[in-house]
């Protein structure tokens, strides 16, 4: 939980020194099994938000965040793949267990959950189709509470995999 929480607050403060990241990614790496799922999501945003990608510490993330996948909140799902497409670590078991994991809380999601979800698959080219039936539903009936990026962001993925069925 110390190392989660470190990288947490050393993005929060956009302290992105790669040699102390390096030192604490080798440190994290035999750990992750004791990652919590808030943890694990915790620490893919901050090393997302400070574009520091270690490959190693990637896989085992991803690894330990689908062994933990239905303890996320609607928010772990939607930080972790926004934090996965942010780095460029396309991983399709553990998107496809966020996949499954985000349809069953869709009714959780709020719009920025449901935008950055959106989001991450259309970066990966990922046209997952019952989750986005699922984001599409679940974005109708709060539409009104989508920011203009939430909006743009919805709109560009749903376009960009080509979504035109959907109700949206």
């Amino acid at each position: 939980r110390g190392l989660a929480n470190s990288v947490w607050a050393f993005a929060t403060v956009a302290y992105g020194d790669d040699p102390l990241l390096n030192v604490i990614s080798s440190q994290a790496l035999p750990l992750m099994a004791d990652f919590s799922a808030q943890g694990l999501s915790n620490t893919s945003w901050a090393l997302a938000t400070l574009a520091f990608a270690s490959v190693p510490l990637m896989d085992a993330m991803a690894a330990a965040s689908i062994r933990t996948i239905e303890e996320m909140s609607h928010q772990d799902l939607a930080n972790t793949a926004w934090a996965i497409a942010k780095l460029a670590f396309c991983h399709r078991p553990l998107l496809h267990a966020i996949a499954a994991a985000a349809i069953r809380k869709s009714v959780e999601l709020v719009p920025q959950d449901l935008a950055n979800t959106a989001w991450a698959f259309a970066m990966f080219s990922v046209c997952h189709e019952p989750l986005l039936e699922s984001i599409a539903a679940a974005s109708i009936p709060i539409i009104s509470q989508f920011t203009s990026q939430n909006l743009a962001n919805t709109a560009w993925a749903f376009d960009i995999l080509e979504v035109r069925e959907a109700p949206l």
